[in-house]
């Protein structure tokens, strides 16, 4: 339950956000949120992390769904530890909400912006977080993965 509670989570959050943006801010326009730190840029992004691979929709939306399966499937057939759950229910989410972005409208919206790094969203921060997570835990937590 705990993956599912997470996935879903940050899909609300993210997909929210998202809405939001789309709302208040046009397309191309910036706001600043945070004075000479951080920026809301609405951007609309058709590769995937700082814009590799434009236009590939297709290889994004299956590599996105895969990437849900083996999350879900894992947590199902698995059943790993809580932290693990928690973890991999984040990475999925922010998977799924990217994907959803894809699937309806062609691109990824973008919009928080540092303007010394690439314009992002809260799938993307769910996604690295969830896989800075995950190498920690395998690091510091998973002795039965290690031999000795």
């Amino acid at each position: 339950m705990r993956f599912w509670i997470w996935m879903a989570m940050v899909v609300l959050i993210d997909q929210g956000s998202k809405w939001m943006v789309g709302m208040k801010i046009m397309p191309g326009q910036s706001v600043e949120v945070w004075p000479e730190v951080m920026w809301f840029t609405h951007v609309f992004n058709r590769g995937a992390a700082f814009s590799m691979l434009q236009g590939q929709t297709v290889f994004f939306i299956i590599a996105a769904v895969m990437v849900v399966l083996v999350l879900a499937g894992y947590n199902l057939l698995a059943k790993p530890e809580p932290l693990v759950q928690h973890i991999a229910g984040i990475m999925a989410g922010g998977a799924w909400g990217n994907l959803l972005d894809r699937y309806r409208l062609g691109h990824v919206v973008d919009f928080i912006d540092f303007h010394w790094f690439p314009v992002f969203n809260v799938a993307d921060i769910a996604i690295v977080t969830g896989g800075i997570l995950l190498v920690g835990y395998f690091i510091w937590f998973d002795k039965d993965g290690i031999e000795q």
